[in-house]
């Protein structure tokens, strides 16, 4: 239904428009800033519909505008907000693992796992005195270094290796390490 409408309505402007433009010859006065232009009605409604349309693509312009900031801005907002709800969200993880690992440390501290075990006996030797949790969340640390040729282990017992006797090791290797 409205497409029909705009379309009667554009056949009735384009009507009037060849009308106006054919049916007056007579020229007339204007005064636009000091100057006296003698413009045939026809060419009179030609600048006027110029006119119109640049004001027309100055409205659209500005508007587009106003549109873009407007989005712009509630996408940062929506962003700010997004920000703020996640540092919210860290701060509370933060504060709660916080007093997770303080409780755990209380608890290690005055537990019966400490360094000397359940029964309050001294450690065995050779023990770390590190708990389950410790390992779990401080593994040892295992040093390596590259393999020298001199570090290898000696032929085993009963060969002789260049020029020895079958139980001693030659001059130059070194016995295993264990």
């Amino acid at each position: 239904m409205l497409l029909i409408l705009g379309l009667l309505l554009l056949i009735a402007a384009g009507a009037l428009i060849a009308g106006v433009v054919t049916g007056n010859t007579t020229p007339a006065k204007l005064d636009v800033f000091g100057q006296h232009p003698n413009l045939s009605p026809g060419e009179l409604f030609a600048v006027g519909a110029i006119t119109g349309v640049v004001v027309l693509l100055g409205l659209l312009l500005l508007v587009s505008g106003l549109r873009r900031s407007g989005r712009k801005r509630r996408q940062v907002r929506e962003e700010r907000k997004i920000k703020r709800e996640r540092e919210n969200e860290l701060q509370a993880e933060n504060a709660r693992l916080a007093r997770e690992l303080d409780q755990q440390r209380r608890a290690t501290a005055s537990g019966p796992s400490g360094p000397s075990g359940p029964s309050g006996a001294a450690a065995p030797a050779g023990s770390t005195g590190r708990t389950a949790a410790d390992e779990r969340s401080n593994p040892p640390t295992v040093v390596s270094r590259p393999i020298n040729p001199d570090d290898r282990p000696s032929a085993p017992t009963g060969t002789a290796p260049t020029g020895g006797t079958p139980d001693a090791p030659s001059s130059g290797a070194h016995s295993p390490r264990t």
